[in-house]
């Protein structure tokens, strides 16, 4: 693990700390369809009046932190540059818990003034799209998690659920 992943693992934990112990691997993963409002709650869900009717599900920023035999999902908000987590979601054993993962390459133009003239910029990132399916309760949280170049937390942190619910970790 490279200093910058180990940086944000030990900020997450710092967030996580009082209420998760043992955390083997952590991140923050939004709610899938955040922005597009593709999951009934997102942003633009909101502005048009979409409602999501069933169980509370992910929150729009959620930590996920995986233990030795669990899996924890809190909301969370951004707090001075860190984490502060708002409300547990919920928490499973591992063995109730299936775990679905792919990873698509996006690319998108974007218009940035940073300084002189507006620029036209494109940025490429690996989204990794997440589904836990969780068996007692007969639901489904998904997210999505961005890996920017030399971020790679989220991208191991998926991996460490995959493997800790006997699936292959994702192909670089």
């Amino acid at each position: 693990m490279d200093e910058a992943t180990s940086k944000a693992l030990s900020d997450l934990r710092e967030a996580l700390r009082g209420h998760v112990d043992g955390v083997v691997a952590a991140q923050m993963l939004q709610a899938d369809g955040t922005w597009t409002g593709k999951a009934g709650g997102g942003l633009l869900g909101r502005l048009f009046g979409k409602q999501d009717d069933g169980p509370p599900g992910p929150q729009k920023f959620n930590l996920v932190a995986l233990t030795a035999d669990r899996v924890h999902v809190l909301g969370a908000k951004p707090k001075s540059g860190r984490w502060k987590v708002t409300e547990p979601v919920g928490d499973w054993a591992l063995s109730d818990v299936r775990v679905h993962a792919h990873a698509k390459r996006e690319t998108w133009r974007t218009h940035e003034h940073i300084q002189g003239p507006p620029e036209h910029l494109t940025r490429s990132a690996d989204t990794i799209k997440v589904a836990l399916d969780v068996k007692p309760e007969n639901r489904t949280l998904k997210f999505e998690g961005t890996v920017w170049d030399g971020d790679r937390l989220t991208q191991e942190t998926v991996d460490a659920l995959l493997v800790a619910t006997g699936k292959q970790p994702l192909a670089d």
